[in-house]
C-alpha cells in the first residue's frame, strides 16, 4: 500500500497551526514507523494552571483519498523549572504555590477498577470544591482520565511509576516500566514531576 500520514496541530478553535504530510510504500505485514518533525510553533499560547490552553495533534492515515484512521492527541506548550535552593516550582517562569495531596486509584467495592465518571468527578471536586492545584498519584496505576482532566483544569501532577518493587523484578524490568509510563503520559502538560520508589531502581535513573 502507498500510505500517507498527515499530522496537524490544531488550536483550541480547531484552526490549523501546522501540518506535515508524509507518504511511504508499506509492504504487507510490515510494521512501519513514520518520522515527522514540526517547526517550533510561533508565539504559542502557553499552558499554565491559570490558563490551561491545549492544542490538539490530529494524526490521519490516508489510503488514496480515504481517511481510514484518525487519532487525536491533546498537548500543552509550557516550561517547567525547579529551584532546589528554595524547593519551588515555576511554570513559564511563574512560581507556583502547590496545594493538594495524594490520590490513590481505589474506591469502595470497586478496588482500582474505577470508571471514568468517578475519576472525572474526583478532579472536578478537587479543582472547584477544594481549590486544589496539585495531585500526587500513588500506589495503583491511575485512570487516564485523571491526566486528561487535570490538563484541562490546570492541575499539576506528580506521576508515580507503579510496580517497580514487584517481587523478583530486575533492574531492566524496572527501567522498562518507567519508560512505558513516561511515554504514555509525556504529552499531558499537567505532569510536571515523575517519581518512583523502592529497591531495584536502575542506578542510571
Amino acid at each position: 500500500k502507498s500510505c500517507t500520514l498527515q499530522t496537524t496541530i490544531l488550536d483550541s478553535y480547531n484552526k490549523t497551526v501546522q501540518s506535515v504530510t508524509t507518504q511511504s510504500d508499506i509492504n504487507p505485514g510490515q510494521t512501519f514507523m513514520f518520522d515527522q518533525t514540526f517547526k517550533p510553533v510561533k508565539s504559542p499560547k502557553l499552558w499554565s494552571p491559570e490558563n490551561p490552553y491545549l492544542y490538539t495533534v490530529r494524526s490521519e492515515v490516508i489510503d488514496g483519498n480515504r481517511i481510514i484512521d484518525v487519532y487525536n492527541t491533546t498537548i500543552g506548550i509550557r516550561t517547567v523549572t525547579f529551584d532546589k535552593s528554595t524547593n519551588s516550582i515555576s511554570v513559564n517562569g511563574k512560581k507556583q504555590e502547590l496545594s493538594g495531596g495524594n490520590r490513590m486509584q481505589d474506591y469502595p467495592w470497586l478496588g482500582s477498577a474505577v470508571p471514568d465518571w468517578i475519576a472525572s468527578a474526583d478532579i472536578q471536586t478537587a479543582d472547584v470544591m477544594a481549590g486544589l492545584n496539585y495531585i500526587r498519584t500513588i500506589n495503583n496505576l491511575e485512570n487516564r482520565v485523571i491526566y486528561e482532566q487535570a490538563s484541562k483544569a490546570g492541575i499539576l501532577i506528580n506521576a508515580e511509576v507503579t510496580g517497580v518493587r514487584d517481587a523478583g523484578g530486575s533492574s531492566g524490568n524496572a527501567e522498562q516500566k518507567i519508560r512505558e509510563i513516561i511515554r504514555t503520559l509525556r504529552n499531558h502538560p499537567s505532569v510536571v514531576f515523575w517519581s518512583a520508589y523502592g529497591d531495584g531502581l536502575p542506578a542510571s535513573l
